[in-house]
């Protein structure tokens, strides 16, 4: 059964790209009927699928919407939702044969993604190298340094954690913030600070070089500036909020603490609860908020070889 699966489907670039972030548009007829497979097994193997045949993913997302099981219910819509995203189709609108939930623009697919953040809140700040050792292993600022740069900056929570590799520190640090309101709303603050400065994740994507650390960084103004204060030269840091995209940049500690939230959820079901509203009387209000990423989790793992 598994084996005719494999042969069936073929998943589209969009969701290759979002599971294999470093994939290129060439390696999606390699990569389409192995990574399908590995999704099939994830899927087994959180026991999502029973025997039932599902020949493609529309048909997967028709039987986790429609189940009526009372036991799995809310398991199989917070299925159907995470696929959505997954896959880049809308999981606000019921899904039926005309597949028009299919239909979502690039914008808001992205949103979608960009919107499935790591609780507690994380957020990655890139360009934290310093430069090479005589030996030749990377160096960088470590925890306290870090601690000491985000406070000048005016945020006084949030622990730091600088990443380190086999060569040395990896030009990264993650901030980690309290799983509660207040850790959420100083997670966000510093992201748009530095979004507003165009130092958020399209300005890292913008400017990241093939290599952190060699001399050419010392005369790239996007990357090392001339404070006038020290008279020092600095590097400029880049920042925003960790989300699902982002679980490959992390360490095996913090992937093996962190769940994966909606933002907009968690903010819709703080409104909802202050006005005392349960739920709108859709299908999809039967299935808690946050719930959905319960199953995006361990897909997310499995895809990528977490354990």
């Amino acid at each position: 059964m598994l084996v005719e699966l494999i042969l069936l489907i073929r998943i589209p670039f969009a969701y290759i790209s979002f599971l294999f972030p470093h994939s290129k548009e060439s390696d999606a007829s390699r990569h389409s009927v192995t990574d399908w497979f590995i999704l099939v097994d994830a899927l087994v193997d959180i026991q999502v699928l029973s025997s039932k045949d599902f020949p493609d993913m529309h048909s997967l997302i028709m039987h986790s919407y429609n189940s009526d099981s009372a036991d799995m219910r809310v398991d199989h819509l917070g299925l159907h939702k995470a696929l959505c995203v997954l896959m880049g189709w809308d999981y606000l609108k019921p899904p039926d044969n005309s597949k028009a939930y299919q239909f979502l623009s690039a914008e808001a697919a992205a949103a979608n993604v960009d919107d499935l953040i790591m609780w507690p809140p994380v957020v990655i700040i890139h360009n934290t190298v310093t430069g090479k050792s005589k030996d030749g292993r990377m160096e960088g600022l470590g925890n306290k340094a870090m601690d000491s740069t985000i406070r000048d900056l005016g945020f006084g929570s949030g622990k730091s954690k600088s990443l380190y590799g086999r060569d040395g520190h990896l030009g990264m640090t993650l901030v980690k913030f309290s799983g509660d309101e207040a850790g959420l709303k100083d997670a966000i603050r510093m992201a748009e600070f530095f979004e507003k400065e165009n130092h958020g994740r399209r300005g890292w994507a913008r400017v990241q070089p093939p290599m952190l650390g060699s001399k050419d960084d010392e005369m790239n103004p996007n990357l090392v500036k001339f404070d006038e204060k020290t008279r020092e030269k600095k590097r400029i840091l880049y920042a925003y909020l960790g989300t699902a995209y982002d679980l490959d940049k992390v360490d095996f500690d913090t992937r093996k603490k962190v769940v994966i939230e909606s933002l907009g959820e968690h903010k819709s079901s703080k409104v909802q609860a202050s006005h005392g509203v349960v739920g709108d009387g859709s299908r999809l209000s039967e299935c808690p908020p946050n719930h959905s990423w319960t199953a995006f989790l361990p897909l997310q793992r499995k895809v990528l070889g977490y354990k």
